[in-house]
């Protein structure tokens, strides 16, 4: 997800979720259970941390669309796998499904690298 970092990010490169620097002098850096924003647990001595918030950095995190090809492709080898042990004919059927199954996934995945770059 997001790591510590001691150098800062330029503003116009991150939007999105804010985070805090990192730590020095033996403060650790934890995830919340409630969110995904780090929680700072204190110095070793157990003093409070007390850093602005002008001192967090955004970082955007962007996920991928879904899709149904991993469960096809996992359909597929099911029938390769069954195909063994029963019949060619399932191994065939198997096989050309794996391969579209494949054909499919590369083609979001270069639609969306497409996508992105514009």
């Amino acid at each position: 997800m997001s790591e510590p970092t001691e150098k800062r990010p330029n503003s116009q490169d991150l939007a999105g979720e804010a985070i805090p620097p990192a730590t020095s002098g033996g403060r650790a850096v934890s995830a919340s259970p409630a969110g995904p924003h780090p929680v700072q647990t204190g110095s070793a001595s157990g003093q409070p941390d007390t850093r602005s918030k002008e001192d967090w950095i955004e970082v955007h995190e962007e996920l991928p669309r879904p899709t149904y090809w991993p469960i096809v492709m996992a359909v597929a080898m099911t029938l390769i796998a069954f195909g063994i042990v029963n019949s060619v004919l399932i191994i065939a059927i198997g096989i050309i499904l794996l391969i579209v199954a494949l054909v499919g996934w590369i083609g979001d995945v270069r639609d969306e690298a497409r996508l992105r770059k514009h």
